[in-house]
């Protein structure tokens, strides 16, 4: 074989592995893996179901409890303002509007659980857009944006309902920068694009994160607002009476141990949905360091997945063991 030819086939490998380099480098090194951001989804959804059953307790506590203390003020001459407080009355000139004198707790409840339902399900339309963005050419920029304003005025209706103000109704699950980012990413298809639109979305993410657990909060001191009445209410029934037998006291003792198993058993669920939301930012920043480490463990977001899947297996077993 001549030198010429072996000069010519040298030259020639030297041009093609430059130009797998260039295409390599076009690409943004490598495809993104797109399980990592449909896990990040399912976590999402998974833990939306489990708060839905976790806060629908309170819902059905607090209206059994107004029943209960309507229908004894009725009994008396000043139960008059209690009648009047059950009739919803319109709203001039606002044909779909409604007020009450004062609306009832379990009513409040109800736009409470409606609040976070819809709060859990804008960070799961989130999680579904990053993922098509993952997955090359599903996304055009237009459509981004529009799914990206949809997305900032669901988060700020949530918020409004929960009955945050200030600052939390300002919060945007996609900021300015963020945006800028996933347009060059949308163009270029690079993942370091990907990550900067993911790292300025994480400080959202964070407050995002600290409005779920306060709503958490908040259901916390309304189960055990209902715990104490209804616990006051059994515990009365065993003072120093002689004419209430044994039985019946047992009976008693026994209808307000259920309740203290009850409540223990709804608390551990509602902490564990407050970790959950704590652990948040944690999985979406393990989402961020996914796109450049394929395959990265992410911890947080199983931990979030399995804690919806148990808390919704819990209120339904309490259900079964009730009927």
């Amino acid at each position: 074989m001549s030198s010429k030819v072996i000069f010519s086939r040298f030259h020639r490998s030297r041009w093609i592995i430059a130009v797998l380099i260039l295409l390599s480098l076009g690409t943004g090194c490598s495809t993104i893996q797109e399980q990592s951001f449909a896990s990040f989804s399912s976590s999402l959804q998974e833990l939306r179901k489990g708060a839905d059953e976790a806060l629908k307790y309170n819902d059905t506590a607090n209206r059994k409890r107004f029943i209960e203390e309507t229908a004894k003020a009725t009994l008396t001459a000043d139960g008059a303002e209690d009648i009047s407080n059950l009739l919803i009355q319109s709203v001039e000139g606002k044909p779909f509007a409604w007020q009450m004198n004062q609306i009832p707790l379990f009513m409040v409840s109800v736009q409470f659980r409606s609040g976070v339902y819809s709060l859990n399900s804008t960070l799961v339309s989130y999680s579904q857009l990053l993922a098509s963005l993952a997955n090359s050419d599903l996304v055009s920029q237009t459509e981004f944006d529009t799914m990206a304003k949809e997305l900032n005025a669901n988060l700020k209706g949530a918020a409004s309902t929960l009955g945050f103000t200030g600052k939390d109704e300002g919060v945007a699950i996609f900021s300015a920068a963020a945006s800028r980012a996933a347009h060059a990413y949308i163009d270029s298809k690079r993942k370091s694009k990907l990550r900067e639109a993911l790292e300025e979305n994480q400080h959202l993410i964070v407050d995002i994160s600290a409005m779920l657990q306060r709503a958490i909060r908040i259901a916390v001191l309304n189960l055990r607002q209902d715990y104490d009445q209804r616990s006051i209410t059994i515990a009365r029934q065993l003072g120093p009476n002689k004419s209430i037998k044994l039985t019946t006291r047992k009976k008693t003792v026994e209808a307000l141990v259920e309740l203290n198993e009850n409540y223990l058993k709804r608390l551990k669920i509602l902490e564990s949905l407050s970790n959950s939301y704590r652990s948040l930012p944690a999985a979406h920043l393990e989402l961020i360091k996914a796109i450049e480490k394929p395959g990265y463990n992410l911890m947080a977001v199983q931990t979030i997945y399995e804690n919806g899947k148990h808390m919704y297996q819990l209120y339904k077993e309490m259900q079964l063991e009730k009927e």
